[in-house]
C-alpha cells in the first residue's frame, strides 16, 4: 500500500513539474505600456452670482448685531444696501465673487466697511473690517 501511494505521489508530482526541452526559452514579452487614470474631486469652479438677499449675525463692540444685505444690479455695477437695527441703512458700493467668495464693499459715516463671506452651499463665514476693527460674520443666503 505504502507503494502505491508512493508511486502515486511521484506521479502527480511529475506531472506538475514544467515539461524539460530542449528548446531555448524565448525572452520574456516587454511589459505592456500601461495607462494611469486620476480623479479629481473638484469644486463648483462657477462664481457665485452676488445678487441677492442674506442675513448676518456678528459682534460690534461686544454687542451683537444682526441684519441683511441686500445686493442688487449687474456684474460691474453691483449696488445694495446693509440693514441693521443698531445702525442706520449703509449703501453697498461693489460686490464681487470669486469662487464661492464674496466680498461687498458698503459706506458708513465712519468709512468703507468690507465684508468677505465664504460660501458652503447657501451658509457663510467670514468676516469684516472698518477701519482697524473687524469681526467675524456667520449668515445664510435667504434668496
Amino acid at each position: 500500500m505504502k507503494k502505491i501511494l508512493a508511486a502515486t505521489l511521484a506521479l502527480s508530482l511529475a506531472a506538475c513539474a514544467p515539461a524539460n526541452t530542449s528548446v531555448p526559452e524565448a525572452a520574456a514579452p516587454a511589459p505592456a505600456a500601461t495607462t494611469m487614470t486620476t480623479t479629481v474631486a473638484t469644486t463648483r469652479s462657477t462664481a457665485l452670482n452676488p445678487v441677492g438677499e442674506y442675513e448676518f449675525a456678528t459682534q460690534v463692540n461686544g454687542e451683537a448685531v444682526t441684519g441683511t444685505i441686500e445686493i442688487t444690479g449687474t456684474p460691474g455695477a453691483y449696488g445694495g444696501r446693509i440693514v441693521t437695527l443698531k445702525f442706520p441703512e449703509f449703501t453697498v458700493r461693489s460686490a464681487s465673487a470669486a469662487g464661492q467668495e464674496l466680498t461687498v464693499v458698503a459706506e458708513t459715516p465712519n468709512g468703507n466697511v468690507t465684508f468677505r463671506m465664504m460660501f458652503t452651499g447657501d451658509t457663510f463665514t467670514g468676516g469684516w473690517t472698518l477701519g482697524g476693527d473687524t469681526g467675524a460674520i456667520t449668515g445664510r443666503r435667504t434668496h
